[in-house]
């Protein structure tokens, strides 16, 4: 199960650093993506590295397949640098790098983009009703307060 934390309107999500290695030394089965995963709300953004090849001319980044990916799926530049979609998407992309000078090395990673939860009130003015629907099984804490330090934090 995951753990997704919510703020208002930011996802706070857990990413394991970036790598980097000669692509001299790296072969099919060394090859990475960092983060290996990762969960965004729409319109988010990320850095993703890969050890492929230490020249980035040399690497093609690409979304389910689809080089610089697309409206729906996303969005990756040369740099590695994916936008989630405008919408959430039905099941998680797969953000491929692979090494133009040698294709059989590739590395993949996962993305996860959850639609903006919706935020409304009750009769009770001391309390709101938060509503997401992530697509994968996820735990939701949701962080409230006075202003954006937030503060406080419901159970999930």
């Amino acid at each position: 199960m995951r753990k997704l934390g919510l703020g208002i309107i930011v996802l706070v999500a857990g990413f394991v650093s970036g790598c980097s290695s000669n692509s001299s030394s790296v072969t099919p089965e060394t090859a990475t993506v960092s983060p290996a995963s990762a969960d965004l709300l729409v319109g988010q953004t990320i850095q993703f590295t890969t050890n492929v090849s230490t020249t980035a001319s040399k690497i093609t980044w690409s979304i389910n397949g689809t080089a610089g990916g697309d409206s729906t799926v996303g969005m990756i530049d040369d740099t590695g640098k994916y936008t989630a979609p405008a919408a959430q998407l039905s099941a998680p992309a797969m953000v491929t790098a692979t090494n133009t000078s040698a294709p059989a090395l590739t590395a993949s990673a996962m993305v996860t983009v959850v639609g903006s939860g919706q935020v409304a009130s009750t009769a009770n003015p001391q309390v709101a009703l938060y509503t997401i629907a992530p697509p994968v099984a996820a735990a939701v804490s949701i962080q409230f307060g006075a202003d954006t330090t937030y503060g406080l934090t419901t159970w999930t």
